[in-house]
């Protein structure tokens, strides 16, 4: 009625001259007229009718655009150079006592995200309201960074990754073939366990003294074969030293590699033969075997040149015993990567200043039973974070 009346009052001021607008033009009364429907039956509303009494053109000019609701949001940090994060966007950066200042929020509900270097992440959900400052104040937890892993005296740090293990035309129990990831960083000794670091643990315990396997290479009680490679030791005698150790160390805790571990360590990246390639040639720069090794016996350690990876012997010398069981690759690796069944023998890995080089192969797997010992058996220690 309001615009009824401006537009009859502007036509009789004006002569006519003037007809003020209004949406759709309408000047008459309109009204919608319901189709009769049966009782009970649902009224659908696109059978609605609307009658329209209408004068003037029949174009509808487009409507007004709509206009967008915007609020600004202040975010104090306690953290140097924060992230700061709206809706998922990258908005900018905050400090300690400068705040970040973002304009043109949508009105409604934002999520703000912070991140900060040595802090951990947080986030908050606020209300932005039209044409107001919404402050947020966000008081990160600090997170030191984890102190720089350095490897003990003699250890090398070995980081995560996956190789493939075994191989395709080794022996049976190579196969098959199957992918391992190693998860977790580990240190391995550089050398294998030496006749002076054993004599401290027989010495200390009383431990039977590791003698009696095959007299002119047992290197127990022989004159200057204290950096040569303890032998004729068993499974056994490797868990009670490195129980024995692990009471001494102050922090350490040492144990046998698993034989995963020790194929990936063996490898270094590589998927030849031997680590140092496929000719067995490539063995007289880097491991003690029958072929080169004159006069018989072991050899001081890290007299020969080291793998990619900084590991001394991980061919020939003497076999390794490994924490695993002697399981066929279709037992499953445990959550340690190592393999358990039901079976009594232990493996040993790498081997011997005694064979040939075809036994110093990365992937092929050797084992008896873990009260076995032998001139040419010895370890190596690993150790977990």
């Amino acid at each position: 009625q309001m615009f009824k009346k401006v537009i009859r009052g502007v036509r009789i001021d004006t002569g006519n001259k003037q007809v003020p607008w209004q949406n759709a033009s309408m000047e008459g009364d309109f009204y919608f007229t319901p189709i009769p429907l049966p009782e009970k039956q649902l009224i659908d509303s696109s059978q609605i009718v609307a009658s329209v009494k209408t004068s003037g053109s029949s174009s509808i000019p487009p409507p007004p655009p709509p206009v967008l609701m915007k609020g600004h949001i202040q975010v104090n940090v306690n953290a140097r150079a924060a992230k700061v994060f709206i809706n998922d966007s990258y908005a900018g950066l905050a400090f300690p006592g400068k705040p970040l200042n973002y304009s043109n929020v949508s009105v409604g509900k934002a999520r703000v995200r912070v991140e900060a270097k040595d802090y951990q992440t947080q986030s908050k959900t606020i209300e932005v309201q039209s044409n107001s400052w919404s402050q947020m104040v966000f008081e990160l937890s600090y997170m030191p960074p984890p102190p720089k892993i350095t490897a003990p005296k003699g250890f090398v740090l070995i980081q995560p990754g996956t190789f493939k293990m075994g191989s395709t035309d080794g022996d049976g129990d190579e196969k098959p073939v199957h992918p391992v990831r190693i998860s977790r960083s580990f240190y391995i000794s550089d050398h294998e366990v030496t006749v002076a670091e054993y004599r401290q643990f027989v010495e200390a315990t009383g431990h039977r003294e590791p003698k009696g396997c095959y007299g002119p290479y047992d290197n127990w009680g022989k004159s200057n074969r204290d950096n040569h490679p303890i032998n004729c030791v068993s499974w056994n005698d490797a868990q009670t030293y490195i129980k024995w150790l692990n009471h001494q160390s102050s922090g350490a805790v040492y144990r046998l590699c698993t034989e995963a571990e020790w194929e990936y360590v063996a490898r270094a990246r590589t998927t030849t033969k031997w680590s140092c390639g496929n000719n067995k040639s490539c063995l007289n720069d880097h491991a003690w075997y029958y072929g080169n090794n004159t006069p018989d016996g072991t050899k001081a350690f890290k007299t020969k040149k080291p793998n990619a990876w900084g590991v001394y012997d991980m061919h020939g010398n003497v076999w390794e015993w490994v924490q695993d069981t002697k399981c066929s690759y279709d037992t499953p690796l445990n959550e340690n990567n190592e393999r358990v069944c039901s079976g009594s023998g232990r493996v040993f890995r790498g081997g011997s200043f005694s064979d040939i080089a075809g036994y110093a192969r990365s992937a092929l797997r050797y084992g008896d039973v873990p009260s076995d010992r032998g001139s040419y058996l010895g370890f190596r220690l690993c150790s977990s974070l």
